[in-house]
């Protein structure tokens, strides 16, 4: 690693949070749309921001919970 650049800022954050209900790749294009300056921002970092900040929606599987369980059970 290079350097460390801080990308999401609150004006980035407030954009994504507007995105809720896209899907990740409509919001990425509109994002990188938006913000012509952040061409190092992949499709993965995006969609991990999105998730974060609730921006995402529902998970694709809600059956797959993971129940706890008891203390040193296996």
């Amino acid at each position: 690693m290079k350097y460390f650049r801080k990308i999401w800022d609150e004006e980035k954050n407030e954009f994504i949070k507007t995105t809720k209900g896209m899907k990740n790749i409509e919001a990425y294009t509109l994002f990188l749309e938006r913000f012509p300056e952040v061409t190092d921002v992949t499709k993965t970092a995006f969609a991990n921001q999105r998730s974060r900040l609730g921006a995402a929606g529902p998970s694709k599987n809600p059956s797959f919970t993971r129940a706890p369980r008891p203390l040193y059970s296996e």
